[in-house]
């Protein structure tokens, strides 16, 4: 991306936060509604979710942080993000891709883009002035909004929005936004309000999406399960859209890694499914193989719909959600290393895969044995709630076997961790530094630090008895660790 795409694109995201702030969180109902056009989509509805009482205060801590200068420039994306998140994910929200045109000349240039379409809506009833008033004020202020205009804009359905353009913005920098009952909808690009407006008031017909729909829905009703209530998560990516818009993101590097990684590599499109079933999130992915004709759309069910009382010793977390899968452990740590491996840009990528060849070559026996010493389910719940509403803020917990010894594991998982704790090691978003407080397992808490002022010390994870927690703060394992584990015990 050109460093003007990436100053329109982080401009963006500061219009985003702003309107998000000054924005009610009183929602409005979730109209789930995909336009046959889309590229990708993400849809949320947090409602059904236990609110983050203190996330105001913390988003408040974090728009601090950023301003002051306390954090590097690295991380200041990261806390950016976390701001943004922190406002978005408090209400129920749409975040769709409609339109993209971009290319690269050589595989080492940044992506020009060509045209954008992009659309958020919160879909809230209460703070559309205010969130009118903040973006004509950082409108004014853009970078390079030298002669800027508003314009009257309408749209479809009898709806009415304003359209503003600085002189020489480019279309797919133009800024459209619209209050209407219901929603106040934000769009980067010139005509991306009318096409999602557009695609709400055409009449319903067959797309991939609804077809991805009736698969999961088919296969739920027919295991007994409730077939299309209490959704709370949508994310959907027509890869190839994607692939003939922007072919150069396809060639090589990141994208072709990071779909492989997912088992995505050979999909023509793909979406993830998040329902409620009680106080359980239960969650599915289809997607549409190019083994089969185009339209034969297959289900992975990813969690579990029922809780394993009987396999667990873990009583059900009280928290406002609950997952549970069932995890092949070292199948699961391959996944994660290919992850890793594709989000990891092509410059970084020769190192970090030599890391990773010396590290499984020196520690594989520790490795094997700790993948071995949990049962293979994982537990994630709130408890605690996370101090701001961003997805996956969360705790997870691993369950040792029965005929594990905890002091067994416990020193495997020091060993494992050891090459990450030395002071030699950066202190940064790139490579990976542990430390821990406590001298004994039941206090010791690790977490990583990911910058060199110690501000970033997130995720952390500790023992509580025979559970391994890992949470978004020390703070969730500490109350985990009191829910769980008897305070005199460290067997």
């Amino acid at each position: 991306m050109t460093p003007s795409g990436r100053t329109a694109i982080a401009f963006l995201i500061t219009c985003v936060v702003l309107v998000a702030a000054v924005a009610s969180p009183a929602a409005a109902e979730h109209p789930w509604h995909v336009p046959r056009e889309a590229i990708g989509c993400w849809a949320f509805d947090p409602s059904g979710f236990e609110p983050a009482a203190s996330g105001p205060a913390v988003v408040g801590v974090l728009r601090i942080a950023a301003e002051s200068g306390l954090v590097g420039d690295e991380f200041l994306p990261l806390i950016h993000a976390l701001i943004a998140a922190g406002h978005v994910g408090a209400a129920p929200h749409t975040l769709c891709l409609l339109n993209i045109e971009a290319q690269r000349t050589s595989p080492d240039d940044d992506l020009t883009i060509r045209k954008l379409a992009i659309v958020l809506e919160l879909h809230t009833d209460r703070g559309h002035r205010a969130a009118m008033e903040a973006l004509a004020t950082i409108l004014t202020g853009a970078p390079q909004a030298d002669g800027g205009r508003q314009e009257r804009l309408d749209l479809p359905g009898g709806q009415q929005g304003v359209r503003y353009r600085a002189e020489g913005w480019d279309d797919w920098r133009v800024v459209e936004w619209c209050s209407r009952p219901g929603g106040f909808a934000v769009g980067l690009g010139q005509g991306s309000l009318n096409t999602w407006f557009a695609s709400e008031v055409e009449a319903e017909a067959p797309s991939a999406v609804t077809t991805h729909r009736r698969v999961v829905s088919d296969a739920r009703r027919a295991e007994g399960a409730s077939a299309d209530g209490g959704r709370f998560i949508e994310v959907y990516l027509d890869i190839d859209a994607l692939r003939a818009r922007v072919p150069s993101l396809f060639t090589q590097g990141l994208t072709p890694r990071l779909l492989n990684a997912l088992n995505l590599g050979n999909s023509r499109s793909a979406m993830l499914h998040g329902r409620w079933c009680g106080r359980l999130l239960v969650l599915d992915s289809t997607f549409d193989s190019r083994r089969g004709p185009p339209g034969t759309v297959l289900r992975r069910p990813l969690t579990l719909s029922a809780y394993p009382d009987a396999a667990l010793e873990l009583p059900m977390p009280e928290g406002s959600y609950v997952i549970v899968a069932q995890v092949q452990w070292t199948e699961a740590y391959r996944w994660i290393m290919g992850i890793a491996e594709g989000v990891t840009d092509d410059a970084s990528l020769p190192a970090f895969q030599r890391k990773r060849v010396r590290y499984e070559r020196e520690y594989n026996r520790r490795l094997m044995s700790v993948l071995g010493a949990f049962k293979p389910y994982v537990v994630i719940s709130d408890v605690p709630p996370a101090p701001i509403a961003v997805p996956g803020a969360t705790t997870v917990y691993f369950e040792l076997k029965d005929d594990t010894r905890i002091t067994s594991a416990d020193r495997h998982l020091k060993q494992l961790l050891a090459p990450f704790t030395s002071d030699e090691q950066a202190k940064s978003l790139r490579d990976v530094h542990v430390e821990s407080t406590g001298t004994v397992r039941s206090d010791r808490i690790w977490h990583l630090q990911l910058d060199a002022g110690g501000l970033a010390r997130f995720p952390a994870w500790g023992w509580a008895d025979r559970w391994l927690v890992g949470s978004w703060g020390a703070a969730g394992v500490t109350h985990n660790r009191d829910l769980l584990a008897p305070s005199d015990d460290d067997r």
